[in-house]
């Protein structure tokens, strides 16, 4: 069964016994961090606003987002080959308070499916808090540091933070306090990973991004490659904005390929400073 959006039913891809076993080796294999080409974590905004029904053909923000994360980003990387099952994916839906829905799953086309089945399941709700989501997915990133891995952040939201603030801790304005919380967690993580950490923002429709701003332009400063797309409501738009980050994530694999050997090469383990 698939999923009716953007006027197309956007159906499942059949598994056949052969693709469920590979997934079982390929999951029972996660747990050796050796074997990891790449890790991509995904913030998808699940906040109230993304129930609106102003995106292309009426659909709502988050089913576009879903129908492109899944066809544009999971589904072009194994058609291509970009993505094999030594390649995994986390998701964290943003809300409220954050929540990890898909850990360490192996790229296939089962990934797929199961972000296919979000158009059906998932209701936007409350408010959109970046802190526990950039938290949640600094847990993921930073549980692999192993040289060879790869390691990719994909931040997707339709508006401003709406996390509140603290008392007493004498900023003038929310914007100013969540650019300063949201550079100090980008910066964590990416001294740690340097040019082997892409960051990519993409925010849906119009509104004040300052802070998606500030975490590109925090990831910048440690040589990290960088995205930011500030996409309208179409598929058009947001399907070319996950596409740049699939061939982010690739053009990082190459540069990281031995010519001689077709492997990619393992990074030093050490703490970057700001440049």
């Amino acid at each position: 069964m698939g999923a009716f959006v953007l006027g197309l039913n956007v159906e499942k891809v059949p598994i056949s016994k052969e693709m469920e076993d590979e997934h079982l080796r390929a999951s029972k294999d996660s747990t050796n961090h050796e074997l990891w080409n790449s890790h991509t974590v995904a913030v998808v905004d699940q906040s109230g606003s993304m129930r609106k029904t102003d995106a292309e053909n009426g659909v709502t923000r988050s089913d576009l987002v879903w129908v492109c994360l899944a066809v544009d980003y999971v589904g072009k990387r194994l058609r291509t080959g970009e993505a094999t099952n030594r390649d995994y994916f986390s998701l964290i839906q943003m809300g409220t308070e954050a929540n990890c829905l898909i850990k360490e799953h192996p790229f296939n086309w089962i990934l797929y499916n199961n972000i296919i089945d979000m158009l059906r399941t998932r209701q936007p709700l409350g408010a959109g808090n970046y802190l526990p989501a950039i938290v949640c997915a600094k847990k993921m990133l930073l549980s692999n540091k192993k040289g060879k891995c790869l390691q990719q952040l994909v931040f997707l939201t339709d508006g401003a933070p709406s996390d509140d603030l603290p008392r007493g801790l004498g900023y003038a304005t929310h914007s100013n306090y969540h650019i300063r919380v949201v550079s100090n967690h980008i910066a964590s993580v990416a001294r740690q990973f340097g040019s082997r950490l892409t960051i990519g923002a993409i925010a849906v429709g119009s509104g004040q991004y300052h802070a998606l701003e500030a975490m590109i332009d925090c990831a910048k400063d440690y040589n990290c490659q960088t995205y930011l797309k500030k996409s309208l409501l179409n598929a058009g738009d947001l399907s070319a904005a996950f596409i740049s980050m699939s061939s982010l994530i690739s053009a990082s694999k190459s540069r990281a390929t031995d010519i001689l050997t077709n492997r990619q090469r393992t990074f030093r383990d050490l703490i970057r400073e700001p440049q």
